[in-house]
């Protein structure tokens, strides 16, 4: 068995090698910044209703060929938002920041990849630190959006990305030790690559 697979393996690496058309390593970077809306998922977060947030992320990786990016970053979000007010206590409803720090795994594809203009997709995939609940976070942020080429190094991108930030946080309630607390970001966003 492991004769076959590993002759199978060998075939597809030199199928694969031999009809290798334009398979041009080169460095890409990414830098943007947006803003956009946040809110949480589930009822056990501290935060009451829709804030906003700003993000900024740098992406450093390789292109595989014309279109297909892969790489990893760094993603800040500073969020604004009110707490929650808990019937029975005395605090008052107030106006809060925080943020959430994420690294990440990226792969991004141009779909018209020749064009000045060309639509893309892409997807996060990460995990990181929420200050919300000083808890570390789950990251996956898929995106979409538009590249203009200037050159055949340097453009700007447009686009619009969700992100979701899933932690488990420590309660102290007698009924439940933990629970699962999700937040959401919705960003349209606009940066340059080089």
């Amino acid at each position: 068995m492991k004769k076959i697979l590993l002759t199978a393996v060998l075939a597809l690496v030199t199928a694969v090698s031999a009809s290798a058309v334009d398979i041009d390593i080169k460095y890409k970077g990414y830098v943007d910044t947006g803003g956009g809306v946040f809110f949480p998922s589930t009822d056990e977060t501290e935060v009451d209703g829709l804030g906003y947030n700003y993000a900024i992320s740098t992406t450093h990786g390789i292109e595989l060929f014309k279109g297909l990016f892969l790489g990893a970053g760094f993603e800040a979000n500073l969020l604004g938002y009110y707490e929650k007010e808990y019937p029975g206590s005395y605090n008052d409803s107030s106006a809060e920041i925080g943020g959430i720090f994420t690294v990440f795994a990226e792969a991004r594809y141009n779909i018209l990849r020749t064009k000045k203009i060309s639509p893309f997709v892409g997807l996060r995939i990460g995990g990181g630190y929420q200050g919300m609940d000083e808890e570390g976070c789950f990251h996956f942020a898929p995106m979409a959006g538009c590249t203009f080429n200037f050159t055949n190094k340097f453009g700007l991108d447009v686009g619009l990305r969700y992100g979701l930030y899933s932690s488990g946080v420590d309660e102290d309630y007698d009924y439940y030790d933990s629970s699962s607390v999700v937040y959401n970001t919705l960003n349209v966003f606009v940066g340059i690559h080089f």
